[in-house]
């Protein structure tokens, strides 16, 4: 018996995958043109270096399937791509408030049925944009961060992604991440982070709040993308709130629905003059 073998050109436009959510409801992902080789021989198709217009970039995919196993292995290299637009085409995702671009590159083998993959990625970000609304609107900026790196592993199926990030990069700040991101049309979004010297000026313009110096955060990040809230414990060299210096070192408890920062269990040296209590920022 001869094995079938197949090799192709593949070429197409405006391609749809639809897709059930939790409330048996149809939802589109828009993927767009696919253009690039396909092979089949035996039981395995592979696509070499598939080119999708996507999010405003590229990604290029070389994956392979075992269509009697149903085992997948497919590597992703993306560029130039804006999380925005991708939260768009990935349906449900109408109003984003969030955006930033992105060049990633993934590695990740599972199963088609049921569907998971798991493996290594790094993203490199620049211009991270949080809004107080939809993030190509007009809606007041929230949160504006130049750049960032993240390099660890993933493990996505039909309804999460989960990024475990073990080597964070925010600007000058280090540290680790953790994120689960449902496929929801609000998520939601669980965030946990640890990171290291980071400089508080990146965290700009959060209402005029005019935070600087240098910090230790350990904090959380999680709901609805449109009802998210933040808790963290941080430790301040050079304090700096509303543009003015507070503390040489500082100390507290921090509180915030993106909306409001709350400062408990504030403790703050500055000079000779050691001082306790609670702050609140209203943006």
């Amino acid at each position: 018996t001869v094995s079938p073998f197949v090799d192709a050109r593949i070429a197409t436009s405006n391609v749809v995958w639809w897709r059930v959510d939790s409330h048996n409801l149809p939802v589109a992902l828009l993927i767009g043109d696919l253009v690039g080789p396909l092979s089949f021989s035996g039981h395995t198709l592979r696509a070499e270096h598939l080119r999708v217009p996507w999010g405003e970039g590229v990604v290029d995919i070389t994956a392979e399937v075992d269509t009697a196993s149903k085992a997948v292995e497919v590597s992703v290299l993306g560029e130039g791509l804006h999380l925005g637009r991708v939260l768009r085409q990935t349906g449900g995702f109408a109003s984003p408030w969030v955006d930033f671009e992105a060049d990633i590159e993934a590695h990740a083998v599972g199963s088609l049925d049921p569907f998971t993959l798991a493996g290594p990625f790094e993203v490199d970000g620049i211009d991270l944009i949080v809004r107080d609304g939809v993030y190509d609107g007009r809606a007041d900026v929230m949160l504006d961060v130049p750049r960032g790196r993240l390099e660890g592993n993933l493990v996505v199926d039909a309804t999460h992604i989960v990024l475990d990030a073990a080597d964070v990069r925010f600007g000058p700040g280090h540290g680790s991440a953790w994120a689960d991101i449902g496929f929801l049309a609000q998520g939601p979004l669980r965030l946990r982070t640890d990171l290291r010297d980071l400089d508080l000026t990146w965290l700009s313009p959060l209402g005029g709040a005019g935070l600087g110096g240098r910090a230790d955060l350990s904090g959380t990040l999680s709901g609805p993308f449109d009802r998210l809230l933040a808790s963290a414990s941080l430790d301040v060299v050079d304090a700096v709130v509303l543009d003015y210096p507070i503390a040489d070192r500082l100390s507290a408890h921090l509180d915030s629905d993106l909306k409001r920062l709350d400062f408990s269990q504030l403790r703050g040296d500055l000079g000779a003059t050691h001082y306790l209590g609670n702050y609140s920022l209203v943006f």
